[in-house]
């Protein structure tokens, strides 16, 4: 008897296009995926005029806010998918294909992805239209490579998130760790007006490193080496935490089934 197999690229385009069918159902979930970055932008930079005429802070908010949409949408979107697809006979059939475990997770990168990404064209056309902002044309493109290479850590971070949790705490947790990690990596306040204890302690956290790594992508300066590292030590981490929660995952649902 011959045998037929689908090769892991054709399942990713499989799951990532039930995904985009899914999320058109129900627009609600890209809307605000869409709304809220720009939205956050308009109440925190647009009635503070000193960071709207000046074109190096108005540059350093727009870039922040576009990590803040990249963030929220791959962070949230990740974790929620992940959690909930447990719960549907849609995600009982793809656990039951053999192997092939990445191509639900590069699936999840193409249809959550591609949300992250249109999130932060809201933000560069309200910035562009409202601010002062100043960037060269010369680094669009490796503006906008590094904001996608360096969105990776918050992708992992959610597949971690929805894999160790129950749908519902998936969601909480991810809404939690969304609003700390804004806050204390200097996206809705610049890191400029931090007390000098509580900028020491924001060094160390993710989106501080991903902020810093996009300024300099983004307006030119010295490599933020600091910041590099914590940004490759939080990868490995995050890859690890992504990897032992799906693992336990796995075997925690062999057992549930099989025993």
């Amino acid at each position: 008897m011959q045998k037929y197999s689908v090769g892991p690229f054709r399942q990713a385009l499989t799951h990532a296009r039930y995904k985009f069918t899914e999320q058109i159902r129900t627009p609600f979930s890209i809307i605000l995926g869409l709304g809220m970055p720009v939205a956050s932008f308009i109440f925190f930079v647009l009635p503070q005029e000193g960071y709207v005429s000046n074109p190096k802070i108005a540059t350093y908010a727009v870039v922040s806010f576009s990590v803040f949409g990249m963030m929220t949408n791959s962070l949230i979107g990740f974790a929620r998918d992940i959690a909930m697809d447990r719960l549907t006979e849609w995600g009982a059939y793809m656990n039951s294909l053999p192997g092939y475990a990445i191509s639900r997770v590069i699936g999840y990168i193409f249809s959550n992805g591609a949300i992250s990404v249109l999130s932060i064209i809201p933000v560069l056309i309200v910035g562009f239209a409202a601010t002062q902002i100043e960037i060269d044309s010369v680094r669009y493109l490796p503006a906008f490579l590094t904001l996608i290479a360096t969105n990776t850590i918050f992708m992992l971070l959610g597949t971690a998130i929805g894999f160790a949790f129950s749908a519902a705490s998936a969601i909480a947790v991810s809404q939690f760790l969304m609003l700390l990690l804004s806050f204390s990596g200097g996206l809705f306040v610049p890191p400029t007006n931090f007390p000098a204890w509580f900028n020491l302690i924001s060094l160390f956290v993710p989106t501080r490193a991903v902020r810093e790594l996009n300024i300099w992508a983004s307006v030119g300066g010295p490599f933020p080496v600091t910041q590099g590292f914590m940004w490759l030590v939080w990868l490995v981490l995050f890859t690890a935490a992504a990897i032992f929660a799906a693992k336990w995952r796995q075997s925690h649902t062999s057992f549930a089934v099989y025993h």
